[in-house]
């Protein structure tokens, strides 16, 4: 039994006046009470009316009192329900915004991944000391541009991504000055793989709750 669940009992005096018979009933019972009040002997009997002035005031600054207190809930439970809303709305633009950044890594990933395979075509290509220093500061921004995103699935994809990296810079860094072997570039293709299997997860997927478990690291 869940007993953390709150329960509000709310009780509208005045909020029969609204629906569409309020009015109509409330003519009936002032024309009954008019109809009461103008036959009745008062003469036969002895009226404290001081007395019944204010009792009808006490019952009617009670239900006012009522009425404005449910009032004043109701418009705090409108102001709650908008600052939720608005802070819904700036999580999901934030969430939006990490995906996007994420998604426009990885494409920059491949797309340089794919350069560096296309030198395998060339027998001579020589892998210089540049384009190893581009790749680390590659790597350097997967390690720090990335620390705000909190969501548990991309944090997952981002950890992936910066293992499967680091592995293809090794190869680059023991290549480095060298002609690219058979093993940089077979990392290299893993590599686009992996990324683009990534890539392809993250366009497909509704809010980002997809997982990834299904995407292999690269091995050494």
């Amino acid at each position: 039994m869940d007993l953390d669940k709150e329960i509000c009992l709310r009780f509208k005096p005045l909020g029969w006046l609204k629906q569409a018979w309020g009015a109509p009933v409330l003519l009936i019972v002032c024309f009954c009470l008019w109809v009461v009040l103008l036959w009745m002997p008062w003469d036969a009997y002895e009226m404290d009316w001081p007395a019944w002035v204010q009792a009808i005031g006490s019952v009617a600054a009670i239900l006012v009192a009522i009425q404005v207190s449910d009032k004043a809930r109701a418009d705090l439970q409108r102001q709650r329900d908008e600052e939720l809303a608005k802070r819904d709305a700036e999580t999901r633009a934030a969430d939006h915004a990490h995906a996007v950044r994420l998604d426009a890594f990885l494409a920059e990933l491949i797309v340089s991944l794919k350069m560096l395979k296309e030198g395998q075509s060339d027998t001579e290509a020589i892998i210089g000391h540049e384009l190893v220093k581009a790749f680390e500061r590659t790597m350097e921004r997967a390690q720090t541009v990335f620390d705000t995103d909190t969501s548990p699935v991309r944090m997952r994809v981002i950890a992936q991504c910066r293992f499967n990296f680091s592995s293809i810079l090794v190869q680059l860094q023991r290549c480095e000055e060298k002609v690219g072997d058979e093993r940089l570039y077979g990392f290299v293709q893993r590599g686009i793989d992996s990324f683009s299997a990534h890539r392809k997860k993250l366009s497909h997927c509704s809010g980002l709750t997809e997982h990834y478990s299904q995407v292999e690291p690269l091995r050494q």
